[in-house]
């Protein structure tokens, strides 16, 4: 049965899932034993469940619960089974994290704080452009186009660019980071290769400032202003 529903797997989806099935179907039958699938019942399922959450992250769990329930679907349209006895097995329940929200009073708050200078630069660029983080840090001098006055903004999750008009404000903060007059604005092919926001500590403008870096500074100062 293996062979049959893994070559299935491995002949008609990519490398990534069929590494992930073989790798959820080895899993089971190392926690359950190697028996007949006919004689597989709901316990061996929810002690496959059990012993897995055990072993790695209730995500990953829920993965190997839904390959199981499409390898269990699949013996059925191979007649290799009557029914699923699988079809009931729920996966586990994730809460959702609860999503900060501020005020203009916080955000004054977090501004004026004791902070440094390039962590409030980031966070001021980040409200202005309305934009993610991930997006902020891998902002380099060549997205921002002075002569037409906008942004270009790398979005992964749409793998596309989206355009921020350059207006006062950004401008004006885009400037201050550069240390740059507004007269000279004209800068090397090499400069514009660098980031906005580098990493300071290596004083590389070619390396990238880490997200994570950027956000356990954030989280220690929501965490001294009380506001986490």
């Amino acid at each position: 049965v293996r062979e049959r529903i893994i070559s299935h797997y491995k002949t008609n989806n990519s490398k990534n899932t069929f590494l992930s099935y073989r790798y959820t179907f080895d899993n089971f039958m190392r926690i359950i034993g190697d028996k007949y699938i006919s004689l597989i019942n709901k316990s061996d399922f929810e002690d496959f469940k059990l012993q897995r959450s055990k072993e790695v992250s209730i995500i990953s769990v829920n993965i190997d619960i839904r390959n199981l329930k499409a390898m269990f679907n699949k013996m059925i349209e191979f007649e290799l089974l009557e029914f699923s006895k699988i079809s009931t097995m729920k996966q586990f329940r994730i809460e959702k994290k609860k999503m900060l929200a501020f005020d203009s009073g916080d955000i004054d708050k977090i501004l004026n704080s004791e902070i440094n200078i390039q962590l409030k630069q980031i966070i001021r660029f980040t409200l202005l452009t309305a934009s993610r983080i991930s997006e902020v840090l891998s902002v380099k001098l060549k997205d921002i186009d002075f002569e037409n006055e906008v942004i270009n903004i790398y979005q992964k999750k749409t793998n596309c660019f989206k355009t921020i008009p350059l207006i006062s404000g950004i401008f004006e903060l885009v400037n201050e980071i550069l240390n740059k007059g507004i007269e000279n604005n004209i800068y090397t092919l090499q400069d514009k290769e660098g980031y906005l926001f580098p990493n300071p500590i290596r004083n590389n403008p070619y390396l990238k400032l880490r997200e994570e870096t950027v956000s356990e500074q954030f989280k220690k100062i929501l965490r001294k202003l009380n506001l986490s």
